[in-house]
């Protein structure tokens, strides 16, 4: 659905755009920073928050492992991609944009970075099958497994490389930290 807008967009004679992908997003939620979309009901949940608060809690850490979901993203922080945004709404550049994490990973890889950075038991990680119930849900959905994407071109153009895995779950961190969440 994303590329087709895109690819919309792209068609329309004298149209002046600018798209900025997003992959992965996570981060605090800026109107009520205790909540994450899991705690909210919106979205399936974001892996990074899922992954500090079961680890945060000591309950077992379920990573869905199949080839029904995304295997592998760019995760992104929140704040750094509203920043790559902000710098491409006031540009002149035209176009689509990676303005996402710049690094891909598995899910399963994302949540042992979460355990090493947050010193969470990666012995409580589990890969486990999709849930049947969001199988259904989304029977009609085909997800890339590998969302995988360059993201050089974006950063030499907005002045901005964005975080890599570390790099943004260490400043996740930090912002959990001033909000007296962890």
């Amino acid at each position: 659905m994303k590329m087709a807008s895109e690819q919309q967009l792209a068609g329309m004679d004298g149209l002046d755009y600018a798209v900025g992908r997003l992959a992965a997003v996570y981060g605090l939620n800026r109107a009520i920073p205790s909540a994450t979309r899991w705690d909210q009901g919106i979205g399936l949940g974001d892996l990074p928050n899922y992954y500090v608060k079961q680890f945060h809690r000591g309950e077992p850490v379920e990573v869905w492992s199949t080839g029904a979901v995304n295997e592998a993203a760019h995760p992104t922080l929140a704040s750094d991609a509203a920043e790559m945004l902000v710098k491409l709404a006031r540009s002149t550049l035209r176009g689509t944009f990676h303005t996402c994490g710049s690094e891909s990973c598995t899910r399963t890889a994302l949540a042992h970075r979460c355990a090493r950075v947050f010193g969470g038991d990666p012995g409580l990680i589990q890969e486990v099958a999709l849930d049947p119930e969001v199988a259904r849900q989304h029977a009609d959905i085909r997800p890339p497994y590998r969302l995988v994407m360059s993201v050089d071109k974006t950063a030499q153009l907005l002045d901005h490389r964005a975080y890599g895995v570390d790099g943004g779950l260490e400043v996740f961190k930090r912002q959990l930290e001033e909000e007296d969440l962890l």
